[in-house]
């Protein structure tokens, strides 16, 4: 079961959720369907590059000079500098992406991201908070947001968001990363962050 769950906070981890908020805009049944298919695949990999790969490569780079005494990061103290770091990687890769002639919705998304990274390190710096479920309440706010905009049916997408939430907060429990209110409120920060960036941006 521990090696279950750690599987899953790999899968789901925090800094890949961008990737599967533009991977969900792509396939979310509305005219970003028709986006041409270079297009899709050159914004994974400028996406996945900045907000993923930027990020992680800092880490042993971190333990190597030893800012930090785990790749893990359980220390709340040693998460204050990989946490601004990709909040830089985050916005640097906004303000590239905001002079690409792409639909306004990813741009304010991959804002909207950054917002959530620098709200987790300002909690960050009192309180330990999960990441994880910034993330996943992110996407979750991503999918209620389209269903209104764009006004399609993807109640199925937002259960499905909400029961992976579960998990994730099932794992982070399970391993004891966090606790149930850690979890909890990493899940509202992350949905109310991301949606309300959505609606007034």
């Amino acid at each position: 079961m521990k090696i279950f769950f750690k599987v899953i906070t790999i899968i789901f981890h925090p800094l890949l959720m961008p990737l599967a908020g533009f991977y969900i805009l792509f396939n979310s049944g509305t005219y970003l369907n028709l986006e041409p298919i270079d297009l899709q695949k050159f914004l994974y990999f400028f996406v996945f590059t900045g907000t993923f790969l930027l990020p992680v490569l800092t880490i042993p780079l971190f333990y190597f000079f030893g800012k930090i005494s785990s790749v893990y990061l359980d220390n709340r103290e040693e998460r204050h500098l990989p946490i601004l770091v990709t909040a830089v990687f985050y916005y640097f890769t906004f303000y590239l992406l905001k002079s690409l002639p792409i639909p306004h919705i990813f741009i304010i998304f991959l804002l909207s991201s950054f917002v959530s990274v620098m709200l987790t390190l300002i909690i960050t710096l009192r309180w330990k908070i999960s990441a994880h479920l910034i993330g996943i309440g992110g996407i979750s706010a991503l999918i209620f947001a389209i269903s209104i905009f764009f006004k399609v049916n993807l109640e199925f997408y937002f259960i499905i968001s909400i029961l992976v939430a579960g998990l994730v907060a099932s794992a982070r429990l399970f391993l004891e990363k966090h606790n149930l209110l850690q979890v909890s409120i990493g899940f509202l920060v992350g949905f109310f962050s991301v949606l309300g960036v959505l609606i007034f941006f």
